[in-house]
């Protein structure tokens, strides 16, 4: 099958997520030819990590860096942070590792909800940390809150999530994407975001995210978004899959108001066919993003504050519109 990116950066920017592939042809090393300082008897000094991805949750952020750590600042009412504690922050501390022993390490990707965060190891092991009201740390629990990272279960609470290549948050659920191009969700499901044709029925483990119509399961999928309360895939042959609530028209079926209980294909510009060879998604608290092939960037949903881009203000706008970019 093929894979674009197979291993993800997941870099979210107030709400919404972008994917990005690790560049590893930049040099990030520190140039240290100019430095006079040649005095070698102190390790003072040091240089930092460099920053490779970050997150941006409701009042606190998150840092990976190249060493695959992870570092916190802000807000840790609910021990989003990850440092053990419910104080907030205001210079960044490093994620203390599972059950709070030693830090958190080996992690390729990141993402934040409101008040959690999620962390993507290079095994492809999912670690999760903050609220958990709504089951969205994937523990099989609820009500605590989770103050250090733990690791999130697999389907039905047996052993734990294994084979993923990439990661998002919404608001108060959690999705990942499997190798094997399935689509799994867990969290807070009251619009149906989780994608399992349920709803009012919070996932307090992964479960796969079923197929359109809710017949078999969603795959060929390379990359996922979380919105607040909407999940979006995009799928390998260039087009776009989206459920959860629809009350601004963020899913792009040509309607509002209604919740999609099932992944739905996005349909195209005017509501003509479908919106196809998209290579960029993205979900916002009421609206969605791609961008094309070609860098053409496409916008649907919300739009009180013209965040369709379209010149107006006028909402909801219910199928893609292009963006228009200086």
């Amino acid at each position: 099958m093929k894979r674009i990116n197979c291993i993800m950066m997941m870099l979210i920017v107030g709400g919404c997520c972008q994917s990005a592939g690790i560049n590893n042809d930049e040099d990030t090393d520190t140039d240290t030819s100019s430095d006079t300082n040649t005095d070698t008897d102190t390790d003072t000094d040091e240089v930092a990590a460099a920053i490779i991805a970050i997150a941006a949750g409701d009042s606190f952020s998150v840092y990976l860096t190249e060493d695959g750590t992870v570092s916190a600042v802000g807000d840790n009412t609910y021990g989003q942070l990850g440092n053990g504690s419910t104080e907030t922050i205001t210079t960044p501390v490093q994620v203390l590792g599972p059950n709070g022993v030693g830090y958190l390490t080996d992690i390729i990707a990141i993402a934040t909800g409101d008040f959690h965060s999620i962390a993507l190891s290079d095994d492809g092991a999912v670690f999760a940390w903050g609220i958990n009201n709504d089951g969205q740390i994937g523990n099989n629990s609820d009500g605590d809150n989770i103050l250090t990272p733990v690791q999130t279960l697999g389907m039905d609470g047996v052993g734990y999530l294994t084979g993923i290549v990439a990661i998002s948050a919404g608001a108060f659920h959690s999705i990942a994407l499997s190798e094997d191009g399935g689509v799994l969700a867990w969290g807070l499901n009251i619009f149906g975001q989780i994608g399992d044709n349920t709803i009012w029925t919070d996932r307090f483990t992964p479960v796969q995210v079923v197929g359109v119509g809710g017949t078999g399961y969603l795959n060929g999928i390379i990359s996922v978004s979380a919105g607040a309360y909407h999940s979006i895939a995009l799928s390998e042959d260039g087009t776009v899959f989206a459920w959860g609530t629809d009350n601004d028209g963020q899913i792009g079926n040509n309607s509002a108001g209604d919740n999609v209980l099932t992944p739905t294909q996005v349909i195209g510009v005017d509501g003509v066919d479908h919106l196809n060879d998209i290579v960029e998604i993205g979900g916002g608290a009421g609206h969605s993003l791609a961008v094309t092939s070609d860098g053409k960037a496409y916008a649907w949903g919300k739009n009180d504050s013209g965040q369709i881009g379209n010149g107006t203000t006028i909402s909801p706008v219910l199928t893609p519109t292009i963006v228009t970019i200086p």
